[in-house]
């Protein structure tokens, strides 16, 4: 009998033992899928924010090339001015739009820095002056915008992410 009573208290703690650690990974993966779930949501709204960040630099520039060689050959007047005043609403707009839509899962400082680049736009009050350089305000948006991208890079720990997949793969290879 009391070999009988052993066995159902070792087979009843290994039974709790089983239950508690099978719980323990459940929650565990259940936490990792979710934290691999929200990272994956944030890579791919950074990169569709910075893809915003390149049309809305294009568009930009196309416009204002456009102004300049208005400007050039005369034909730059109110209508003109009106008409530009226009093109940049819509291109920044749609630009407000992809902030708006993909700014849940980045932290405020990039945001901030994001808001900083948008607004800067608008800070160029002399864009329609003769002496307007856009070499030099493009330059300075490139420069904006290869900070940001470090920013973000930053944020999402891209070269860490990278070394660990590097050891990663290279472990895999020597397996193999």
């Amino acid at each position: 009998m009391d070999t009988n009573i052993f066995f159902n208290i070792i087979s009843t703690v290994c039974l709790v033992l089983a239950t508690v650690l099978t719980y323990r990974n459940f929650i565990v993966f259940k936490t990792m899928e979710n934290e691999n779930h929200f990272y994956k949501h944030k890579m791919d709204n950074a990169q569709s924010l910075l893809l915003g960040i390149t049309k809305l630099i294009d568009d930009y520039q196309e416009i204002l090339i456009d102004v300049v060689e208005s400007k050039e050959s005369n034909k730059f007047d109110i209508q003109k001015e009106k008409e530009t005043e226009i093109q940049i609403d819509r291109v920044t707009e749609v630009f407000r739009k992809t902030i708006i839509q993909h700014s849940l899962f980045l932290p405020q400082n990039i945001l901030d820095l994001i808001e900083k680049f948008y607004d800067g736009l608008f800070d160029e009050e002399n864009t329609f002056q003769e002496n307007f350089d856009i070499e030099k305000f493009i330059g300075n948006k490139l420069e904006e915008f290869e900070n940001l991208t470090y920013k973000i890079r930053e944020d999402l720990g891209v070269e860490k992410l990278n070394i660990r997949l590097k050891k990663r793969i290279k472990s895999t290879v020597k397996k193999s």
